[in-house]
């Protein structure tokens, strides 16, 4: 349970960033206080299983709340900061027990040479955080259960120790490097003195944007420590998006491997023995998403075709439907239906299901 002391710190620090908001008015400093609140419903049906009917939040957006704020220290050099937190809607609990700034943490500079942020972020394949490149791919964002890529693809996580630099834009082309001396997703991982004893993380990304093409491919690699005898996990992802101007059309692919055995990015969340996490998956989306008046249409197909850490092959099928309606500029209605089909430990961990999602969001 997150301490007295920490919960005063963290109100202490709001109304910090508060009077700073207020003191920039009249320096080159600027500070400002943002948030994102989502909360709604969600319907499972799982076929042989349980019905469920629940308040949830972060279907759409992940609700968090942070301060950012940035100095100008030549005319084309500025230093910045951002921390943020995520919580829950439905029972305001904090998402990262432990840590006051959990979702992200970082001190940096941008400039004509590009931008350098060093502290806690999402790895460029998180689907999480300023760095990520991963939503790009996807007309659901990464979103809505089921219905986004994250139903079939691997997403890595946040990083603690991480250094991103982001390249200026040459041509269309911007390039993405990133480096964690330990990846640190659970509040236990602490970084050893000994740099073979860290679990460390590296990831390049490539994007691509030209009229309405965008195009991008990742590379990341989870770096085992010494004492730990299970492979290194890597993951390459990429994919290509094509506004026609009267729809977006998109498509992503994932390969990646050696994630379930000992690995801090073991994906889907499910509950499963150790043997039968998903350890390899090849996955394929095909998507599409229109913007019609105030509202956004999106749909997907996925599959995956993965094998566990004992061998055994499971596969993946899922269909998804959406849309979101904006009511302001600030504040949305969404909602989801995905169908799965799956197979193997898949099956047996209840994803085997129908998801309906719908909710509101608001950001400030």
């Amino acid at each position: 349970m997150q301490s007295i002391f920490t919960r005063k710190i963290l109100v202490c620090a709001v109304l910090a960033a508060a009077a700073l908001g207020s003191a920039a008015v009249s320096s080159a400093a600027e500070t400002r206080i943002y948030g994102t609140v989502d909360t709604g419903f969600r319907m499972t049906n799982v076929r042989g299983g349980d019905n469920t009917f629940e308040l949830v939040s972060g279907d759409n957006y992940s609700p968090a709340f942070g301060l950012e704020g940035s100095e100008e220290l030549t005319g084309s050099t500025e230093v910045f900061f951002k921390l943020e937190q995520g919580y829950s809607v439905d029972d305001g609990a904090m998402t990262f027990e432990g840590r006051m700034f959990g979702r992200e943490s970082v001190l940096g500079l941008r400039g004509s040479f590009g931008t350098i942020a060093i502290g806690r972020m999402g790895s460029i394949g998180s689907a999480a955080g300023t760095y990520d490149m991963a939503c790009a791919l996807d007309p659901f964002g990464a979103g809505y259960t089921d219905a986004g890529i994250q139903a079939t693809m691997i997403e890595t996580s946040r990083l603690d120790n991480a250094v991103t630099y982001v390249s200026p834009e040459f041509a269309g082309f911007k390039f993405t490097a990133q480096y964690s001396n330990q990846i640190g997703y659970t509040e236990s991982s602490t970084e050893s003195s000994h740099w073979n004893e860290n679990t460390r993380y590296t990831g390049l990304g490539l994007q691509y944007d030209i009229g309405g093409l965008h195009a991008q491919v990742m590379f990341e690699r989870e770096w085992k420590k010494h004492s730990d005898p299970t492979d290194d996990a890597y993951f390459i992802t990429g994919g290509i998006s094509y506004d026609f101007g009267i729809l977006t059309l998109y498509g992503a692919a994932q390969y990646a491997k050696n994630y379930g055995a000992g690995s801090q990015f073991g994906g889907w969340w499910y509950e499963v023995s150790s043997e039968d996490m998903i350890n390899q998956n090849d996955s394929y989306m095909i998507g599409v998403g229109k913007t019609l008046g105030e509202a956004w249409l999106m749909a997907s197909v996925q599959y995956m075709n993965g094998k566990t850490v004992a061998g055994e092959d499971v596969n993946r099928y899922v269909a998804g439907i959406g849309a979101t309606y904006n009511l302001s500029g600030r504040t949305s209605l969404y909602s989801a239906l995905s169908y799965s089909n799956a197979d193997g430990s898949l099956e047996e961990a209840g994803l085997d299901r129908t998801v309906l999602n719908f909710g509101i969001s608001h950001t400030f």
